[in-house]
């Protein structure tokens, strides 16, 4: 379920249910015990999305819910909004992942290695490249860890690079970025936290 509150939850009890099925009108919604995924539009906070089997966009924080189809019926495990273009989106199911130029309203797939199909984790638009991905795997395939992948040759292909050097044999949990003077991103694993600067 998802909840939201504007005064910080305070007292605790001071929350609403929006989850896209407590009184979403769309057709074939399909309700969940969980939200996979969620993200705000860094520049209109009041646009939210929700991905679960299908993807739901809200522009007025939760109280009204438009839900668009994926392509995919599978449960889907991830969102990120480019900081630098809104309009630009992406979700993966752990195996596919689909991008969106016009805010969600219609999504086609791009490229993905091999290797890491069906072990994506998580995805992140880098902060200062909208053309640019990082994709965090799950699993215990070694040196499959962490991908770059930059757009070359269309908005749907990517040339992707292996980024995994250093980091042990355990499932890559997430991914943050920090921005600024000195760029750094962070990644999360099963037994801690790892440091990458360019």
């Amino acid at each position: 379920l998802l909840f939201r509150s504007t005064t910080g939850f305070t007292p605790l009890s001071s929350y609403t249910d929006i989850s896209p099925w407590s009184g979403c009108n769309c057709q074939d919604t399909l309700p969940s015990l969980f939200i996979e995924a969620m993200a705000q539009n860094p520049v209109l906070p009041n646009l939210i999305y929700v991905i679960n089997r299908e993807c739901w966009r809200s522009a007025d924080g939760g109280t009204s819910w438009t839900m668009y189809a994926t392509g995919d019926s599978s449960v889907h495990n991830s969102v990120s909004i480019s900081p630098t273009n809104t309009n630009m989106i992406y979700i993966s199911n752990g195996t596919v992942i689909r991008k969106s130029l016009d805010s969600g309203f219609t999504w086609l797939p791009i490229n993905v290695p091999d290797s890491i199909q069906g072990r994506i984790k998580e995805i992140r638009v880098d902060p200062s490249d909208q053309d640019k991905l990082w994709v965090v795997c799950a699993g215990y395939l070694n040196g499959a860890k962490v991908y770059e992948a930059q757009k070359n040759g269309g908005e749907y292909y990517f040339i992707w690079v292996n980024k995994s050097a250093g980091l042990p044999n355990v499932p890559i949990l997430n991914i943050e970025f920090q921005t600024g003077s000195v760029p750094a991103i962070y990644i999360g694993t099963d037994i801690g936290v790892y440091l990458y600067t360019s």
